[in-house]
């Protein structure tokens, strides 16, 4: 059995966890300059970013709200009059990859723009919502590609944080409900067997590692909602692979079995006379 829990562990290690994502240590571009500001969900300035510039890491994001407008003003390298724009998230977590998958959008955003004559300060502003309205708060490290028709290109990378009030997201009950059915399936079949003697041995290998599976991903996706850890880093799924270990756990703990009661012999002499 525990050569097999260590198998499975192992395996279920390889398949959640991704490639190492360095956090960019500022927010860079190539060909182009320029700056992001955002608002609040009253319409009150909340941040604003210059790139290249120090701003806009994992440590300090640059922070707005998807229902809230964003403007940007930028100065590229080259005169461009149109041509295409793409937005990825760097190195995701494998479920985040999904969610990508599952909306049909695994190569990022893209578009096309055209800016009349040829240009080399630009202007505009956006609002996240009308792109994508599917809200998906938390922290990402974004990489952004603007391609000219004469061939000048922009590009550049930069951490991004997306607030919005997670009590209305459907995902953030999701991780509520898998954090609770993940503790209470803990606790039924494998603490409780520390607190309460049973009377047959059962390990219940299998429903514990299914908790610790709920459990993990609970706390990997409320944690990410929250921005505690990025959309494109290893964490979300190292917490993962971590609950799963848990519960692996909770499986090799030895029941407290009950000693079933054995039968007393009573000797019966012969009464003599």
């Amino acid at each position: 059995m525990k050569v097999r829990a260590i198998a499975l562990v192992a395996t279920v290690t390889v398949l959640l966890v991704g490639p190492l994502a360095v956090p960019a240590h500022a927010a860079t571009s190539q060909g182009c300059s320029g700056s992001i500001s955002s608002v609040d969900d009253q319409g009150a300035p909340l941040d604003k970013v210059t790139v290249p510039g120090p701003g806009g890491t994992n440590a300090s994001p640059f922070q707005l709200y998807w229902a809230g407008p964003v403007t940007w003003t930028a100065q590229t390298d080259q005169p461009i009059t149109s041509g295409t724009w793409q937005l990825t998230i760097q190195n995701p977590s494998w479920l985040f990859a999904l969610g990508e998958l599952v909306t049909g959008h695994s190569h990022g955003l893209d578009g096309t723009f055209a800016s009349g004559q040829g240009a080399t300060s630009f202007t505009n502003s956006f609002t996240p919502s009308s792109i994508e309205p599917l809200t998906l708060p938390g922290k990402y490290e974004v990489g952004f590609t603007v391609t000219g028709n004469g061939g000048a290109e922009c590009t550049g990378v930069i951490s991004v944080q997306v607030k919005d009030s997670l009590g209305r997201n459907p995902l953030w009950w999701l991780a509520f409900i898998l954090l609770i059915a993940g503790l209470v399936m803990l606790y039924a079949f494998g603490i409780s067997k520390l607190t309460r003697p049973v009377a047959a041995r059962k390990r219940r290998f299998v429903a514990n590692s299914v908790a610790g599976l709920f459990l993990g991903a609970g706390a990997s996706l409320m944690m990410t909602l929250y921005g505690v850890v990025g959309w494109s880093m290893t964490a979300p799924d190292l917490i993962i692979v971590v609950g799963v270990a848990i519960g692996v756990g909770a499986g090799l703990l030895p029941a407290r079995t009950l000693r079933q009661p054995t039968a007393s012999k009573t000797r019966v002499g012969s009464l003599s006379s």
